[in-house]
Parts: structure tokens; C-alpha cells; sequence
């Protein structure tokens, strides 16, 4: 049975390639595009930031948009979906949420209904284990029985993004596509962005909160070892 449950699961849960965008006006843009796609569909849509800066933001785009949104205010989880939470389920619905609210697991509980989530992250985090946090969170809502499409939704012009770009790298995602007013899935990119986020988590801890990206990497740099630090 446990094969079964792992497959359902395994089923129920689908992480896109990563879309990019020129600059983050363009993405918002884009955002907003599949939104719409997806609020036709009938799904219930997430909207993910890691800062709050971000989340502001985001706010801002989708007043202009013209559309019913909420924002989630409570630990989102199994318990409290069938509670606080459960308008976050809503078939063809719009919800703004900080990621702090997304817990590594939602725990288990009965549900009412199963419904389809489309999680939209709108940024990376410098430090990698908040992004691994942020997809076993919903990973683990699929053992609820819902169904989750995420993706993540990121700019060029993001400083987690900025860091892995050369030439060489924008022509060949030319030649692959790229263009000024759309996205493009690059697979390859997130590799760049891994390797060089993996290589750098020595360099930062993750203890002070900040309200975006660049003061968390400023807050958040380990000081440079001296001789007393040396064994």
C-alpha cells in the first residue's frame, strides 16, 4: 500500500522548469498572463514571495490586474486548511502569500475536498535550503490529497539570478528563444544558479530576517576567518 499512496503522490505533484524573464517588469507582465491561464482552468493560484519587499510588490501588480486576491495570514497546514485556511483552496481563486507561512510539512489531515493548486514563486532565495523548505511544503499537500503544479517565476535582473549571467550564457538562451516581451524554461540556468548558490552557502548563514534580497546577503555574510579561527 505504501508503494501505491507514494505513486498517487508522486502523480498529484509536478515541478515546472523554471521561467525567466529579461527584467522583472517583463515577469510581472508574464505573471499576470498565466494567472489568467490558470484562473480559466479553475485552479486554485498561489502567489509565493520570500521577502517582504517582494511581497509589496507583488501586491502592487496584482491591484493593477484588476482581480479578487486574498492574503494568507496563518501557518498554512493540513489543519489549517480545513479551517482559517480553507478559502486558499477555492476553485478559481488568487492568494497572495509569504513564504514564512509555508512549513517544510502541512502534517496530515482529513479533507473535505481535493482541489488543484497552482503555487507560483516569484523569486529565489540566496540561502538554498529555504527553496527545498518551500517545495517539500508542497510536495508533502499532495499526501492531503490535492494536487500541486509549482513553479518558479524569476528575472534576470534578480540578484540571485544577476550572479551566474555572462554573455555567453544570454546568447545561447537567444538562441534558444529568449526574447524582451516573454519567458523562456532554461534547465540549464537553474544549474548555473545551483552550483553557484551551493558554493557560496559557506560564505552565509541564515539567522537575521531582512526585508529583500540584498540586505539579507549583507546581514546575513560570515565574517572573514582570521588566525584564531585556524586550528
Amino acid at each position: 500500500m505504501n508503494w501505491l499512496k507514494k505513486i498517487k503522490q508522486w502523480i498529484r505533484f509536478r515541478r515546472h522548469d523554471d521561467a525567466y524573464a529579461t527584467t522583472r517588469t517583463t515577469l510581472w507582465q508574464c505573471v499576470a498572463k498565466s494567472v489568467a491561464v490558470q484562473l480559466k482552468l479553475g485552479r486554485s493560484i498561489w502567489l509565493v514571495a520570500h521577502f517582504p519587499d517582494t511581497f509589496v510588490q507583488l501586491q502592487e501588480q496584482v491591484d493593477q490586474w484588476g482581480i479578487d486576491y486574498s492574503i494568507a495570514r496563518h501557518p498554512i497546514t493540513a489543519d489549517s486548511l480545513n479551517g482559517p485556511n480553507q478559502h486558499l483552496l477555492s476553485p478559481g481563486s488568487v492568494h497572495l502569500v509569504i513564504a514564512d507561512l509555508l512549513p517544510s510539512t502541512v502534517g496530515i489531515a482529513d479533507q473535505s475536498r481535493h482541489e488543484n493548486v497552482a503555487a507560483m514563486v516569484v523569486e529565489r532565495h540566496p540561502w538554498m535550503p529555504r527553496d527545498v523548505d518551500l517545495c517539500e511544503h508542497f510536495k508533502s499537500l499532495t499526501k492531503t490529497g490535492h494536487s500541486v503544479e509549482l513553479g518558479y517565476f524569476l528575472a534576470f535582473d534578480d540578484s540571485v539570478v544577476a550572479s551566474v549571467l555572462n554573455e555567453t550564457t544570454l546568447e545561447v538562451l537567444k538562441q534558444l528563444g529568449l526574447a524582451s516581451n516573454s519567458l523562456i524554461n532554461s534547465t540549464a540556468l537553474t544549474r548555473r544558479i545551483e552550483r553557484q548558490l551551493k558554493r557560496e552557502q559557506t560564505l552565509y548563514h541564515d539567522e537575521i530576517d531582512t526585508d529583500n534580497v540584498e540586505l539579507w546577503l549583507q546581514a546575513n555574510k560570515r565574517p572573514p576567518l582570521t588566525s584564531k579561527d585556524l586550528p
